[in-house]
């Protein structure tokens, strides 16, 4: 199980450090690579480094995948509610964008090992 959770992290650290810095570093090049607006710049940098946080926090967790399970966790829940509750009805009101494919694929390589791979028993059981 430790194994296949310092996969996980692994794959964090590659994916969300080099999405992270990229968007703080190249905002210019995300901006004219998708539909967003100079205006969403801030928000934007948000994600940029929230990105960049989990990745430096996933370093931790291949000392000790248990001890920063929250780490994959809060990936987990966040990249689930986005979907249901952004990425889907965009989908039915306007269409999908580039950008939100690409995001919502990106999503599924995460959310499916995730869920296969984080010991919910472990983490529901009372100490």
């Amino acid at each position: 199980m430790a194994d296949k959770l310092k996969l996980m992290y692994i794959y964090t650290i590659i994916t969300t450090i080099i999405f992270g810095l990229s968007i703080l570093v190249m905002p210019g090049l995300w901006f004219s690579l998708t539909d967003l607006t100079v205006q969403n710049q801030y928000i934007f940098g948000i994600v940029g480094s929230v990105w960049l946080a989990f990745g430096i926090s996933s370093i931790l967790g291949l000392r000790n995948p248990m001890k920063f399970i929250a780490i994959l966790v809060l990936q987990l829940i966040y990249k689930v509610v986005w979907i249901f509750l952004v990425f889907l009805p965009q989908l039915i009101i306007s269409g999908p964008s580039i950008i939100s494919i690409i995001l919502f694929i990106v999503f599924l390589t995460f959310i499916i090992p995730d869920i296969f791979i984080i010991p919910w028993n472990d983490l529901i059981k009372q100490d």
